[in-house]
């Protein structure tokens, strides 16, 4: 086989690598990952014709690399040049991700191809982990199951991990009818992997994912499917809500011992962020390196000392880019959501409709791009589904 046959499936390895090590501890080595994918990139196809499709996804590569170059604006007014230097580096995906996918032409088995080994490799890190789990149980080395212990044995924040299933179930659910009870056996699996995580957002974003699957299979699925799905939007939010893990979760404490309520303690928090706002630059925010200057001072003035103790972002990702870049990032942020749903709607992909309300939802609790896990998700999948149609048809 010559180089020139080699390169096409060197190049999918290279982006299948990039998505397999991100759910598995280590951002070095998904790091390393993402430098060989833009090796593979560079060798893919000639630059003429890498320019020629840039030219024809200019508005997709613009509106999702745009998260990118406010973070370049961020640097001439922010202070803390270390921090800012940090993040502008940690917000690199934003520019490579849309600069691969708007200038190759990506099928439609291709896309397929990263999916599928993406879900199974979230299955087989969250068993790796159940084993260690299992392992250290029977060895009476101390109970892993708990959603705080878990998340030190798998090495990933739970949020983030959480959202690898809900990404992986997505996967499962709108390809069911090809592997039905495979299939089903993974969704069965994942949920319970969720339940261990008690990652209440989670829960949120499985209950619209059934919505919007219920709608794309409306005049196609069989009424027996039809029903166990609508049943499991409906029971499956309750049974998670009253479980105990989910209960501790929902009825935090202050770092004195006491008991507050989940929901007053996000209001304070979000009212807090949202007062730091107003009292800065509303127009351009803070700068790349200094959107949290003088939050945590923020938190402790409306009471919110767990915030203050523990040096909490704004737990939302829409408020946390105000933070940094005010209104005009806010903005940004917003487009590339609304961008990404339209053109996915406009060719009826709910699949891809459904990633794309994921990512809306965890950012409502979770400000998901401050982590290396959440921007390279959302960069590669984003620029993904914004541009495969344009690439389809180049």
């Amino acid at each position: 086989m010559t180089f020139t046959q080699l390169k096409e499936p060197l190049f999918y390895i290279s982006l299948a690598g990039v998505l397999i090590t991100l759910v598995f501890p280590e951002h070095s080595i998904n790091s390393k990952a993402i430098i060989f994918s833009v090796v593979c990139w560079l060798l893919y196809n000639p630059f003429s014709e890498k320019l020629r499709l840039i030219k024809k996804n200019i508005v997709p590569f613009l509106v999702i690399s745009a998260l990118f170059w406010i973070s370049c604006l961020g640097m001439i007014y922010t202070e803390n040049t270390n921090e800012g230097t940090k993040i502008l580096t940690r917000n690199l995906p934003f520019l490579i991700f849309p600069l691969i996918f708007s200038s190759i032409k990506i099928d439609e088995k291709g896309i397929q191809f990263l999916l599928k080994y993406f879900s199974f490799s979230v299955i087989l890190a969250a068993m790796f982990t159940l084993g260690k789990a299992f392992y250290l149980k029977l060895n009476n080395l101390g109970s892993y199951f708990h959603f705080l212990k878990l998340e030190e044995l798998q090495d990933k924040h739970n949020t983030y991990f959480a959202m690898f299933c809900v990404f992986a179930i997505t996967y499962f659910l709108f390809h069911l009818k090809k592997k039905t009870w495979c299939y089903l056996g993974c969704i069965l699996f994942l949920l319970g992997y969720i339940y261990l995580l008690s990652v209440r957002i989670s829960i949120v974003a499985l209950v619209l994912i059934g919505v919007v699957y219920l709608i794309s299979q409306r005049k196609t699925i069989p009424s027996r499917y039809f029903y166990f799905i609508f049943i499991g939007c409906a029971f499956i939010p309750v049974v998670f809500y009253f479980s105990p893990s989910f209960q501790e979760k929902f009825n935090p404490y202050t770092p004195q011992g006491e008991k507050i309520s989940d929901v007053d303690s996000r209001k304070i928090h979000w009212q807090a962020a949202l007062d730091h706002i107003s009292r800065n630059n509303i127009l351009l925010g803070q700068g790349t390196g200094d959107g949290h200057e003088g939050l945590f001072e923020t938190y402790k003035k409306f009471g919110f000392y767990t915030g203050f103790a523990e040096k909490y972002n704004a737990h939302n990702q829409y408020i946390e880019i105000a933070l940094y870049y005010g209104a005009i990032g806010l903005v940004i942020l917003l487009t590339m959501l609304v961008y990404a749903l339209k053109i996915n709607l406009l060719q009826k992909d709910y699949f891809a409709v459904a990633i794309v309300v994921v990512f809306a939802v965890f950012m409502v609790t979770e400000s998901i791009l401050q982590r290396h896990d959440g921007i390279v998700l959302c960069a590669f999948f984003i620029s993904l589904f914004s541009m495969k149609k344009i690439s389809e048809n180049a």
